[in-house]
């Protein structure tokens, strides 16, 4: 793995190269750009258990404690504080807001309640703010999506909502985008609208398995992103019929000490049978496998299955029997 640029190392390109007579909302979304090409989301804060994600979150948090931001992986914290850090150099200042509490800090992070989601702001001439996550972008601009939770209000009348030509405006400036056809998610919708007369399972492996989708997911480092990417992918599909189940998952192995290794899966579970998916660190790409190749990597390699969401490892319902790996291409990053 490369070595991670520094926050002056991005500052200094950021100096160089972002366009002229930028406003400061403009200006922002060229820092959270820049940001999003040379970090990516932490996996070993998101796969871990909820006690040490509080520590991770709270270590991270303290105001003398600003290592965490030279990693290549951030998470909500340090990619907020990224910001902050980055937009002050230009004069700009950047609020936080707090998912959980609707707490806004100015610059203390360390009365948000643990865990919570930091939201950083830009405040505007009339006291209100608008949303820059730069965090819940950071799959989103290495793969040329729209973006979520930028000047978005979400019910909160301390915030500004912008419309959408405004965005597609502030994206053609920073050169994000020259038109919005560019945005990948058309090319998603578009897929899925040739495909729709296919059976569900016939419809998510061409998804999977286009070359297109492939080549944007392999533009990400993190195990997180992919897991991001690919669950938005789904959220989007119509699942038909009430037997018809789709899980997206993580994994990590245990056996590597000194350097976790993770992984992202799906599982496509129907009335007709069930079908796995791995993400292929080598091919770059979700590749399907057996029941017996997953069993393997569980019982011989050390994968342990994590998901955000569900107990998944109950719902595959594994028996650990002993199997013999047929791809070990499939192996956990």
């Amino acid at each position: 793995m490369k070595r991670a640029k520094t926050c002056k190392e991005i500052y200094n390109i950021i100096l160089k190269e972002m366009p002229e007579q930028l406003k400061d909302i403009e200006k922002i979304a060229y820092i959270m750009m820049k940001i999003a090409e040379n970090r990516s989301f932490s996996s070993k804060y998101y796969w871990s258990d909820v006690e040490n994600r509080k520590k991770i979150y709270d270590n991270a948090r303290k105001v003398k404690n600003r290592r965490p931001e030279q990693k290549k992986q951030l998470m909500c914290v340090t990619a907020a504080r990224m910001l902050k850090s980055i937009a002050k150099e230009f004069g700009i200042d950047i609020y936080y807001l707090g998912a959980e509490s609707g707490t806004i800090q100015n610059n203390r992070l360390d009365n948000f309640i643990n865990g919570e989601h930091i939201i950083p702001l830009y405040k505007t001439g009339d006291g209100r703010f608008i949303k820059v996550d730069v965090e819940r972008n950071l799959d989103n601009i290495q793969c040329g999506k729209k973006w979520t939770n930028f000047g978005t209000k979400d019910g909160d009348e301390r915030l500004v909502e912008l419309g959408d030509e405004v965005i597609a405006n502030i994206m053609k400036k920073i050169g994000y985008i020259k038109d919005e056809k560019e945005y990948f998610d058309n090319y998603i919708k578009i897929l899925m609208e040739k495909h729709q007369d296919l059976d569900f399972n016939e419809l998510l492996t061409s998804i999977l398995e286009d070359s297109n989708v492939s080549i944007r997911a392999g533009k990400l480092e993190s195990s997180v992103d992919i897991f991001r990417f690919y669950r938005k992918i789904i959220g989007q599909l119509d699942i038909k019929g009430k037997n018809t189940k789709v899980y997206i998952f993580g994994g990590k192995n245990n056996h590597s000490v000194k350097r976790r290794k993770y992984t992202v899966g799906i599982y496509l579970q129907e009335e007709q049978g069930e079908m796995f998916w791995f993400w292929s660190r080598k091919q770059k790409k979700m590749i399907s496998i057996t029941r017996e190749e997953l069993e393997y990597f569980i019982k011989f390699k050390g994968l342990r299955l994590v998901s955000p969401k569900n107990n998944i490892a109950p719902i595959i319902g594994i028996k650990n029997v002993d199997v013999q790996s047929i791809n070990e291409d499939i192996y956990v990053r």
